[in-house]
Order: C-alpha cells, then sequence, then structure tokens
C-alpha cells in the first residue's frame, strides 16, 4: 500500500471512468500463470489484501500490475546448448556452424522453460483524480511505462505523459545545494549524488555530506551537477528526487506514528486510513515538487 518511489504522469485526456467500471475493466486481463514456454506473463490483480482490483477512496484509486517471469540464467542455457553442440559435433565429426549453435540454444531454451521457477513482482499505479494524475510505484522508467502500456491496452485508450517541468530538475537542485537553500516547504537532507557533466558515468555520492561541504562546493565550481538530492518535505517526508523528476525512497519522517495501527482495525477500514494518509500527504508533496521546479509545462498536441 505504501508507496517508496513516485514515477508521475499526467492525463491529457479527462479520467472519467468510475470505481466500478475501471474494476470490470481490469477484471478482463487479470495476473495469469506463466505459459509453460513463454518467459512472463503480465495482467491485473488486487492492490491490497482484499480480492478487489481497483481500491478507492474518494478522488483516489489503486490498481496493481501483476508480473510472473521465467527465472533462466544465461549460464544455463549456455551449457545445455553447449551439451547439445558437443553431442552434434561427436556423431557427425565435425563443428556446428553459427546457425546450428544458434539453434542449439533455441533448443535448450524451449526444453528448460517448463521447468524454469517463476518469479512474481506487482507493480501499483495511484489514480488521482482531482489532479489527473496517475503515479506508479517504481523508480525505473521502463517498468512504470510497462504499467502504463497495460492500463492503456486494458482501456483501449489513454493519452498520459511523463509529467514535465518549467525548470530543469537538475539545474534547480544543483543551485538548492550551491546557495544551501531549498524552496518553500523542502529543506535540505544530507545525502546527494553529483555527476560530471563531460564525463559521462562520473558519479560522486556523499552521505551526511556537512563534514564534506567544501569539497561538495569545489565541484560544483568545477562543473559537477546534481543529479540526485536528497530533501525532507514539511519535516514529514523524506524523499530523494533525480534529474527526471523521479522521486525515490519516499517514506514518512516517523512511519511508525504516521501509520495506522493494523491490529486495531478492519481491512477495508486500513486501506481507507492508509490510502487517506498517503494520498493527501503524497499528492501536496508533489504539488510543492511541481512548483518548486517551476509549474508543469502544458502538454501540446
Amino acid at each position: 500500500m505504501w508507496f517508496k518511489n513516485l514515477t508521475i504522469f499526467q492525463f491529457h485526456q479527462h479520467w472519467d471512468l468510475t470505481p466500478a467500471a475501471l474494476e470490470r475493466s481490469l477484471a478482463n486481463k487479470p495476473l495469469t500463470a506463466c505459459p509453460a514456454l513463454g518467459m512472463h506473463s503480465h495482467g491485473w490483480t488486487p492492490p491490497g489484501v482484499t480480492p478487489r482490483l481497483v481500491e478507492a477512496v474518494d478522488n483516489h484509486m489503486l490498481v496493481a500490475l501483476g508480473s510472473e517471469e521465467k527465472i533462466l540464467p544465461a549460464s544455463v542455457i549456455r551449457d545445455r546448448s553447449a551439451e547439445m553442440a558437443d553431442e552434434w559435433s561427436q556423431s557427425h565429426g565435425i563443428k556446428p556452424s553459427r546457425k546450428l549453435l544458434a539453434d542449439f540454444r533455441d533448443q535448450a531454451i524451449s526444453e528448460l522453460l517448463p521447468r524454469a521457477l517463476a518469479r512474481k513482482r506487482y507493480t501499483a499505479g495511484w489514480i488521482d483524480l482531482s489532479r489527473q494524475r496517475i503515479v506508479v510505484d517504481c523508480n525505473a522508467s521502463s517498468r512504470a511505462e510497462l504499467v502504463i502500456e497495460h492500463l492503456r491496452e486494458t482501456l483501449g485508450s489513454l493519452e498520459v505523459t511523463p509529467i514535465k517541468t518549467s525548470r530543469s530538475p537538475g539545474e534547480s537542485m544543483t543551485d538548492w545545494l550551491r546557495s544551501q537553500r531549498s524552496p518553500g516547504s523542502f529543506s535540505l537532507d544530507d545525502e546527494c549524488v553529483l555527476s560530471a557533466s563531460n564525463e559521462p558515468g562520473s558519479l560522486i555520492r556523499y552521505r551526511r555530506y556537512a563534514p564534506s561541504i567544501t569539497h561538495l562546493q569545489e565541484c560544483l565550481e568545477q562543473g559537477f551537477q546534481v543529479s540526485q538530492l536528497a530533501l525532507i518535505w514539511r519535516d514529514r517526508i523524506q524523499l530523494t528526487v533525480d534529474t527526471n523528476l523521479r522521486v525515490k525512497r519516499v517514506r514518512f519522517v516517523d512511519m511508525h506514528e504516521e501509520r495506522p495501527d493494523p491490529d486495531r482495525i478492519s481491512d477495508d477500514r486500513q486501506i481507507e486510513a492508509e490510502m487517506t494518509l498517503m494520498t493527501n500527504d503524497f499528492g501536496q508533496m508533489i504539488d510543492d515538487l511541481i512548483v518548486a521546479f517551476g509549474g508543469e509545462i502544458p502538454h501540446s498536441k
């Protein structure tokens, strides 16, 4: 239920589906077991502890995309295809061609897939009707896009794009760190990642950077840019923001104080309490973050 990462998309077509209508649509494409000769399977699954495919409170809905993926290590495929190649060589007296080696690899995969273990993963999505946004609980763009694509396929159409702001998140966060001042309801936490613009992949990570503030400032003067910055929102929520406006490692500063006690409430009331707390605070935090980066750029068709 509690999102740890926020990848934010904005609707460009007004969402008017009710929770009941969305439930019926998702029920047509549930998560099923991975086929014997398939590598993966995707489908909708309950986002909470109840069997409902859609959890709804006020103007907020939660859904979850489930994935079942076969675990088939490359080394296992390589070993089995090598065995096939050796057997062929011994019976024919010559080495197999490249085409035959590729065929042996395909045969090895087909042979091993039915016996491979499957791993299940779940990715939650939060539909915020009041702000016309969908937020996916993952920090990988490919995973977030998978949820959006399956929702689009399920509904027939879905016009959304990743949210964009007027000011570059990277440049803004670099300015905040250089001046040691952050905007509005945010304060600087004590972690960041710097990257060199002229050396792709060159990163410097700082944790509890106060003792190293002189070195950090020198790096900024040399042209390093902030690629990730830890912030605190209204002394309530810790988060890390990257240059793509993905929010990671989100948590309440005092989680035990904020989170409802599951031993004192029913499943339905627990879901309602957690959703209300999370969507209210996270929704306001996202609003403030967008304002801090100069506001959202309107979508142009």
